[in-house]
């Protein structure tokens, strides 16, 4: 009898022992990744957005469920630009498509005018044009605003991602770029549509 509790005070411990081992600690290279994996993603305060040049801050506010709480990481082509999502909701084709473009647009034509970095009262930068989504778009680094480059970057991503690749839904994302490492925060998200400017 002795030996049979012995036995299963060992299983037990064993069990107890391997339960606690952390996810994160077991390599994996398909291992997808959680909030737990990104402390400057998890430890955002949650709901609502506050945006504001002083602070050049986003708080996430698409409530995503469970399922959808998992990190996807995308490199913009031809660019040092990494964009890791966390996907939401479904958004207008129309609104998404007619406010990515914009600011694509927007952008390019600051860089052709010899734009440099974000000036701060564009940063943090907001594109809602009343197309029925809005884009905002922050610094994360206060003495290291974001470039025209890098938000054409962020856009050509959105697009890329988000559009190209059939997606179309409301994301929360980090922007990375080259050695700098996290430079920016933003969101996609649908926003009221503006008279004259309503999609189908």
């Amino acid at each position: 009898m002795r030996a049979f509790i012995a036995s299963c005070i060992v299983i037990f411990l064993f069990i107890w022992t391997a339960a606690s081992i952390p996810v994160s600690s077991i390599p994996s290279a398909d291992r997808n990744l959680t909030a737990n994996d990104f402390t400057f993603l998890s430890s955002l305060p949650s709901p609502n957005l506050s945006l504001s040049s002083s602070s050049n801050t986003i708080t996430p506010i698409l409530n995503l469920t469970s399922s959808q709480n998992v990190f996807k990481r995308y490199h913009v082509p031809n660019t040092e630009t990494i964009l890791w999502f966390e996907l939401g909701y479904d958004c207008n084709h129309d609104a998404m498509m007619q406010t990515i473009n914009a600011a694509k647009v927007f952008c390019q034509a600051q860089i052709d005018a010899g734009g440099s970095t974000l000036p701060r009262d564009e940063d943090p930068f907001k594109d809602d044009l009343g197309y029925g989504a809005a884009i905002t778009v922050a610094s994360v680094k206060p003495n290291s605003p974001l470039t025209w480059e890098i938000l054409k970057n962020v856009m050509q991503g959105l697009w890329n991602y988000l559009i190209i690749d059939g997606r179309y839904v409301e994301a929360e994302f980090d922007v990375w770029h080259g050695d700098q490492l996290r430079v920016g925060r933003g969101m996609i998200e649908a926003a009221p549509s503006f008279p004259g400017t309503a999609t189908s």
